[in-house]
């Protein structure tokens, strides 16, 4: 009601509040677009918990052309429920060339419990390392030529041996892991999130 007698906001930061102000009342009649990740950040936080769905929107369509970083987008997705992140983000980690390294396991397990993020953290380098190895589909015996469905005794495993036959794979095949993997393997986090993301829509 006057300086004397302000309302106090639990648990945000006057940086925060400041920026959600500059997207909600612009000072300038014609403002520039802002493109700073930081700013948008504020306000997907503060539109997320104080439940402003336009605002939040508006936030996650203006972020989705920022090109965020896929440690930005599962942190970003799994702290303020936005479930295509999450699982962009999964995927950047499993897609990248070099190995995981600390801080790459420090974001896998932000905001999670040491068991979870743990458990998170092993599922990706699983995922990983199955992205380096040949994809099965194709691979052909050496011995007897036969495709893997067709030989009963050659079955294809990541040593590429059993018994007598040991298997080749096709060239240029790669095994690819795609989103609808990384969504059936963290199914039940981002079925989580997925309900949180309804719960906005139903409102």
């Amino acid at each position: 009601m006057s300086d004397e007698l302000p309302i106090a906001l639990s648990d945000t930061s006057k940086v925060d509040f400041q920026r959600l102000l500059e997207v909600l009342c612009p000072l300038s009649f014609k403002p520039k677009p802002i493109t700073s990740v930081e700013i948008w950040h504020s306000v997907l936080k503060l539109s997320t918990k104080w439940r402003l769905l336009d605002i939040r929107s508006h936030a996650i369509e203006t972020m989705n052309q920022l090109n965020l970083s896929h440690s930005e987008m599962l942190r970003y997705g799994r702290d303020y429920k936005v479930s295509n992140w999450m699982v962009k983000g999964y995927l950047g980690f499993v897609m990248q060339g070099a190995q995981l390294s600390e801080c790459d396991a420090k974001d896998i397990m932000h905001g999670l419990s040491l068991d979870e993020g743990v458990r998170q953290l092993m599922q990706v380098v699983a995922l990983h390392e199955t992205n380096k190895l040949p994809d099965p589909r194709g691979w052909r015996c050496l011995n007897c030529e036969y495709a893997e469905m067709q030989c009963i005794d050659c079955v294809p495993t990541r040593t590429r041996r059993k018994g007598l036959h040991s298997w080749r794979p096709p060239a240029n095949v790669k095994a690819v892991v795609d989103e609808g993997m990384v969504r059936r393997t963290f199914k039940v986090e981002v079925a989580e999130i997925v309900a949180y993301e309804q719960s906005f829509n139903r409102e």
